[in-house]
């Protein structure tokens, strides 16, 4: 819910959210939510009124859970199809990510992306998990746009399915860095030669190994971000 929050604030909701608290979830004037904006946390907050042109407005009561912010990571990922992509989005904002950034590169079967479609799905992940901000979402870049806009403080872990470092090691001590760091998986036709190449010679770039099989996408993209999230490292401060 987006504006300034404070107690006593009101805010106006939309049409899209009217309808979903008065037909999808059957509230009535008078009953609490929780909404959140991605800066002042979680507030209680209870339903003013719904007006007849489809707005409506509600009152802010009280922080109900402070705001802490996402880890600091990107995923670079192809466009894939639509409920694939969903599921990618979906299951990568429940984990934790700050920014999505789709890739188009040379083996890419889908050379399309819908920011809107899946920011409403990040937004939704994003309400189920209890998060309370929702990621960045690119809009669809190349691969060589990408690199040359990388800030090279920043790691980006590419996923190579012809191997490399191990992910669990090559991560160890780097996902809580102040600067940040990416993970980059491929299409399920893997990167060219001259994108490997390419790639390899950035000075921000470990090449990191999922393992032995071959994974679709959205598999590499959750896995490699469940073992950095979950590294020792990262857990222990």
């Amino acid at each position: 819910m987006e504006g300034k929050y404070g107690k006593g604030c009101l805010l106006e909701i939309s049409e899209s959210q009217v309808h979903y608290l008065k037909n999808v979830m059957r509230l009535d004037a008078g009953k609490q939510i929780t909404v959140f904006n991605g800066l002042d946390g979680e507030w209680l907050a209870t339903i003013v009124n719904y007006e007849r042109k489809g707005c409506g407005t509600i009152k802010l009561l009280a922080l109900s859970k402070p705001y802490e912010a996402s880890p600091n990571c990107w995923l670079l990922f192809p466009p894939l199809r639509s409920l694939r992509t969903d599921y990618l989005v979906e299951k990568s904002t429940e984990i934790g990510v700050s920014k999505l950034i789709p890739v188009k590169t040379s083996y890419s079967q889908i050379s399309r992306f819908n920011v809107r479609r899946h920011r409403s799905n990040a937004i939704e992940a994003s309400e189920q998990c209890g998060r309370l901000d929702i990621p960045l979402i690119e809009p669809l870049l190349s691969l060589e746009d990408v690199l040359s806009m990388w800030p090279e403080s920043r790691i980006l872990f590419f996923c190579d399915e012809t191997g490399g470092e191990p992910i669990l090691k090559a991560s160890y001590g780097c996902a809580k860095s102040e600067s940040g760091f990416g993970v980059l998986v491929g299409p399920e036709g893997g990167f060219t030669i001259s994108e490997r190449i390419k790639l390899k010679k950035q000075p921000f770039v470990r090449v990191v190994s999922l393992g032995s099989f071959k994974l679709r996408t959205e598999t590499a993209a959750i896995a490699a971000l469940s073992a950095i999230f979950a590294s020792k490292d990262y857990n222990n401060s």
